[in-house]
C-alpha cells in the first residue's frame, strides 16, 4: 500500500514537472522532494543541475547519482546541506558551491556509511569549516576539489573519529585529523596532504592503516618529519639534523654521522639534546659544542662510564647530565687522552667515585665549569697528571694521589669561591699551584697546612694561616664536611673531618 502511495505521488508530482530528478521513473522538480519521496535502496538520479538552499537530511540507503555532467547549485548556505545519517552512495556528482560563503561544512557525514565515487566539489567557500567533515564512515573514490577556498587553513576534509575515512582509487585531498586519529588507505593512487593537531607529532605515531608514502605528503609538520612505511601502515618519521659540523655546515640527523664525518680539530655543534646508550670512546679529537648553553649530553644506562674518549675531546657551552642514574664507575674518564671543559654545566651525577677521572699524565681542563646535584663526587687526578683551570669554576673539589701532579691556572680565576684541593700527602715546599700567588683562591683539605706564595707559584706550607688572611674569612659561608679522603659527607658524626667554610679549612673531631 505504501509503495503504491509513493508511486501515486511520483507520478502526479510527475505531471507537468521537468525531469531534473528521477527517482523509479518518477520526476521531481527539485532533489529534496526526490530523495523524501525515495524509498530505501532506491536511486535518485539527477539529470540536469539542481539548486539547493535548505539542509538534506539522508535517513535511509541511498544512491545519488547525476547524469550527463548535471550538478548540485547551491543558493544559500545557512548550515551542513547534505547531512548523511545513512548508508548513502554519491556518483558522478559536481557539487558547487556557486562561491557562496559558507560556514558550515558542505557535507557532514554524522552516522551510517559515506561512499563518494567520482563526485567533484568546485567553487566551495568555506568561511569557517571545511567541505567535507566525516564523523561516521566515508569512502572517497576518484574526488576532487576545484576552486575551493578557506578562511582557516586549506583542508578540505576534515576527520573527527578514528578508521572512518578511506581513500580510494584516484583524487587529490587536503585532509585534516583531529585529536591523534588516523585513516584508512584501500589501493589509493592520488595524492593526499595530511595535516595533524601540532600536539600530535610524534615519531612512530599511525597517521594510517595501508597506503603507500609515495601518495602522501605532511601539510603542517615541524621541521624534520615525514611519512614513511612500517608493516603496511603509513607512520610518523621525525628524522631533523640533530647536529652540524660548524667548520662546513653541514649538518647531520644524527650525532653518529657527525662524528664519523669530522675530521680532527672540527667541531660538531649539537642542535638537540644528546642521549647516551652505552659507553662512548670517539676516536677523533673534536670539539662537542652546544648550539645553546642549554642543550644536554644525557646519560640513559646505568653502572658504567658515560664516555672515555680514545683522542682528546673539548666539551663547550653545554650541561652534561647524570640523569641521576645509578653508577657504580666513574662519571667520566680522560683515560686515553685530555678532556677539556669549557663553559660547561655537570649536573645529576650519582657516581660512586670521580666526576672525571684522569688517569696517568693526563690533562684536565676546566674553565669556566658549574657542578650542581652530584652528591659527593669530584675531580680525581692519578699520576703526573695535571688540572688546567681559569674563569669561574663552582666544582666540589680536585683530588690527586701520586706524585708529579700539580694544578696550574692558565689565565685568570674569576670564581667568588675557593676551589678545594686535596692531595692524598703533604710535604713542605712542594708546588701546589702554578702560575698562581693568590692563595684564596683555593683551599686545602688539611687543616694544620696552607699555602704561600713562592717564585709565581703557591706552595705547601705547615701550620694554619693567621692574620689578614683570617679576616677575609666568610663567617657566613656554607660549612661543608669531608672525611680524610676528600670525600664530601652530609651528615657527619662519631670521627675526624675536614670543615670547610669560605676559604678556610680546619680538621675537626666529631
Amino acid at each position: 500500500m505504501k509503495k503504491l502511495y509513493s508511486l501515486a505521488l511520483g507520478l502526479l508530482a510527475g505531471l507537468g514537472a521537468t525531469a531534473q530528478v528521477t527517482v523509479g521513473g518518477a520526476n521531481y522538480e527539485t532533489l529534496q522532494a526526490g530523495v523524501a519521496a525515495a524509498e530505501e535502496g532506491a536511486t535518485v538520479t539527477i539529470n540536469e543541475d539542481v539548486t539547493i538552499s535548505d539542509r538534506i537530511e539522508f535517513t535511509k540507503p541511498l544512491t545519488v547519482e547525476a547524469v550527463g555532467g548535471a550538478k548540485i547549485k547551491v543558493n544559500k548556505v545557512p548550515k551542513s546541506l547534505l547531512l548523511v545519517k545513512a548508508n548513502v552512495t554519491f556518483k558522478n556528482i559536481v557539487y558547487d558551491g556557486n562561491n557562496v560563503a559558507a560556514n558550515a561544512s558542505a557535507v557532514e557525514v554524522a552516522s551510517g556509511t559515506a561512499v563518494f565515487e567520482n563526485v567533484k566539489f568546485v567553487n566551495v567557500n568555506q568561511t569557517g569549516n571545511r567541505t567535507v567533515t566525516v564523523k561516521s564512515y566515508t569512502t572517497l573514490d576518484n574526488v576532487s576539489f576545484e576552486n575551493c577556498t578557506y578562511a582557516d587553513g586549506i583542508y578540505n576534509v576534515l576527520v573527527g573519529a578514528n578508521d572512518r575515512l578511506t581513500l580510494k582509487g584516484t583524487g587529490e585531498y587536503n585532509v585534516y585529523i583531529e585529536k591523534g586519529y588516523r585513516i584508512r588507505v584501500d589501493a589509493f593512487t592520488g595524492k593526499a596532504t595530511i595535516y595533524l593537531e601540532p600536539a600530535k607529532y610524534a615519531a612512530g605515531y599511525l597517521v594510517a592503516t595501508g597506503g603507500s608514502a609515495a601518495n602522501f605528503a605532511l601539510g603542517n609538520a615541524p621541521e624534520g618529519y615525514s611519512l614513511v612505511e612500517k608493516d603496511g601502515n603509513l607512520v610518523l618519521f621525525y628524522a631533523q639534523d640533530v647536529a652540524k659540523i660548524e667548520e662546513t655546515g653541514v649538518g647531520y640527523t644524527s650525532f653518529a654521522d657527525a662524528m664519523a664525518a669530522a675530521e680532527a680539530g672540527q667541531t660538531i655543534v649539537l642542535l638537540e639534546d644528546l642521549t647516551l646508550t652505552t659507553r662512548e670512546t670517539w676516536s677523533t679529537s673534536v670539539t662537542i659544542k652546544g648550539a645553546t648553553p642549554d642543550v644536554r649530553i644525557i646519560r640513559d644506562f646505568t653502572n658504567n662510564i658515560l664516555f672515555i674518549p680514545k683522542k682528546p675531546i673539548t666539551f663547550e657551552n653545554l650541561i652534561i647530565d647524570g640523569n641521576n642514574k645509578a653508577n657504580s664507575k666513574n662519571e667520566m674518564e680522560a683515560g686515553d687522552n685530555n678532556l677539556t671543559f669549557r663553559n660547561v654545566k655537570i649536573v645529576n651525577s650519582a657516581t660512586a667515585q670521580s666526576i672525571v677521572y684522569a688517569k696517568s699524565n693526563r690533562s684536565l681542563t676546566l674553565d669556566g665549569v658549574t657542578v650542581e646535584n652530584c652528591g659527593e663526587a669530584r675531580f680525581y687526578m692519578a699520576d703526573n697528571s695535571h688540572a688546567i683551570l681559569s674563569g669561574d669554576n663552582s666544582i666540589p673539589a680536585i683530588a690527586w694521589t701520586g706524585t708529579g701532579n700539580v694544578v696550574e691556572v692558565n689565565g685568570e680565576l674569576t670564581g667568588s669561591e675557593p676551589i678545594l684541593l686535596q692531595p692524598d700527602g703533604y710535604n713542605a715546599g712542594v708546588v701546589m699551584v702554578k702560575n698562581c700567588t693568590d692563595a684564596s683562591k683555593f683551599s686545602l683539605g688539611a687543616a694544620d697546612w696552607h699555602l704561600e706564595a713562592q717564585d709565581g707559584n703557591l706552595v705547601l706550607a705547615e701550620g694554619t694561616t693567621t692574620g689578614i688572611e683570617d679576616v677575609v674569612t666568610d663567617e657566613n659561608a656554607p660549612v661543608e664536611y669531608y672525611n680524610l679522603q676528600g670525600v664530601r659527607v652530609e651528615n657527619p658524626s662519631n670521627g675526624i673531618f675536614i670543615r670547610r667554610q669560605g676559604g678556610k679549612t680546619v680538621k675537626v673531631a666529631l
